[in-house]
Formats: structure tokens, sequence, C-alpha cells
């Protein structure tokens, strides 16, 4: 996943894009150019130098699938110099395990989590992100 986001691998990174958010979003054609334009977007003001992945952590039940928080570092490259910043990775397994696909919680409300997954098992508590911080 992280190779196809410094990568631009748009194809990829809708591959491991949750289902529900690939329907949502009106199918695949339609998250691809989302995903793409997103991408130009950033491509204007900052770019990401690195993505680092933290360890996994518990996996819980909810439902049918299996949910677990990833923490990822971004360091990125702005006008104002290198920032980092850790977020947390929803990995969603529907099939016990063998696939996940991910998605970044920093982008949706608790509302908005609730409304994807109506099984979400609450034990399983989402971090708070951190601020993106000046490092260099």
């Amino acid at each position: 996943m992280a190779d196809a986001m410094l990568q631009k691998n748009y194809s990829t990174i809708v591959d491991y894009t949750y289902p529900k958010i690939v329907e949502m979003a009106g199918g695949k054609p339609a998250l691809l150019k989302a995903v793409k334009s997103s991408f130009e977007k950033m491509d204007k003001s900052f770019f990401i130098d690195k993505i680092t992945f933290g360890k996994p952590q518990k996996v819980y039940v909810a439902g049918k699938e299996l949910h677990c928080i990833v923490p990822e570092t971004l360091t990125i490259n702005t006008n104002k110099g290198k920032m980092q910043a850790t977020y947390s990775l929803l990995a969603i397994s529907q099939d016990n395990g063998r696939k996940w696909y991910f998605l970044e919680t920093h982008k949706f409300t608790p509302e908005m989590l609730k409304k994807i997954f109506p099984n979400f098992n609450y034990d399983l508590q989402i971090p708070k992100n951190s601020k993106p911080i000046l490092i260099d």
C-alpha cells in the first residue's frame, strides 16, 4: 500500500480500498478518478516523501469481519519544510485475514464510520491522530 501511494499507483490504491467505500464513491472507475484528482491537488502543495507502518494492533471481530488499527507515519515535504504526522489506518478483512483493506480514519467522522461499519466493535479504540510537526 505504501509503495502504491509513493508511486501513485492509483489502481492498486483502489484495490486496497474497503469495498463499501468503493461502492459509496460510485464504483471503481469513479473512485479511481477521485483518487487521481486528490493526488494531483496534493502535488500542488506537498508530496509524501516516506511512509512507514507501525505494528498492527489487536485484531477485533466485528460481525463477519476482522478489524485492527495499523499506525501509519507520513513524512511530507511542504513549502514550510519537512513535516511528520502519525495517523491510524483501519485494516479490515472480510475473509478471516487472507486479504486486508485499509481506511484512513482521519478522513471519517465517527458517524460516517458507524454508517460504513454497522457491526463495528467499539472495543477497538481509534487513536487520535497526531498533528503534523516540523522535523526539518
